[in-house]
């Protein structure tokens, strides 16, 4: 395990997620594993730690150990699957951060679905979204936002949206991933995500990311049937 004291030494061997959340600016403290790489992140509330690649149970503890006679205690930790299988942390699977990095065959837009600007529906959007997703990551007129995509019923109601955003870091991101209650099960989700994916990667994307609770498989499952791989 190497001690690593800028960002721009550990980029390089950094994950995609660790990439997409690191900046100069809030770079800690990192580390170079043996197959993978950890950085120390100050988050302005706290130090958050994030763990790419493989880790044993000892890297583990001997980062924390380092973060925290630095003076810069880990308060919360992402870290890659095989490892919280091992050591089971109590919120280890609260949430995954999943990542395609490859485009879909290009499929065209079905007769009710729209890629929209900004601004160009936002109160019905927002409207939606208070209804059926409240807790949701992107709200409409949040400046990381590129595109909504939303997709109409047989009434012309909005059965389902997602919204194309790009992170401060650069990364594209699928995110607010919503279906209305009555249209639930029906395939809606798949349909709005695979468009959003597929508006990111026709905008000039090299991947595209989206984070999803670990408590809710059938959204896990739905996101790997798309194609994105799970790093958290």
């Amino acid at each position: 395990m190497e001690l690593i004291n800028s960002w721009v030494e550990l980029a390089p061997f950094a994950s995609e997620y660790m990439v997409a959340c690191s900046q100069d600016e809030n770079f800690v403290q990192g580390w170079r594993l043996s197959n993978g790489s950890a950085v120390l992140l100050n988050t302005g509330d706290g130090y958050r730690l994030l763990i790419g690649g493989e880790c044993s149970p000892l890297d583990y503890v001997r980062i924390l150990t380092e973060a925290s006679t630095q003076g810069t205690p880990a308060a919360s930790a992402n870290v890659p699957y095989s490892l919280a299988e091992q050591i089971k942390p109590e919120k280890s699977r609260d949430w995954f951060y999943m990542v395609r990095k490859n485009a879909r065959p290009h499929v065209a837009l079905p007769p009710d679905c729209y890629v929209v600007r900004p601004n160009e529906i936002d109160q019905e959007i927002a409207r939606f979204l208070q209804l059926n997703a409240p807790d949701s990551s992107a709200l409409p007129g949040d400046p990381e936002i590129d595109f909504w995509i939303v997709a109409r019923d047989g009434n012309s109601e909005i059965a389902a949206v997602c919204a194309g955003t790009t992170w401060g870091s650069g990364t594209k991101i699928v995110a607010s991933v919503a279906v209305g209650i009555d249209h639930r099960r029906q395939g809606w989700g798949s349909v709005v995500t695979m468009l959003g994916l597929q508006e990111h990667f026709n905008r000039g994307a090299q991947s595209v990311g989206l984070g999803v609770r670990g408590s809710n498989s059938g959204a896990i499952d739905m996101y790997r049937s798309l194609g994105f791989d799970s790093e958290y």
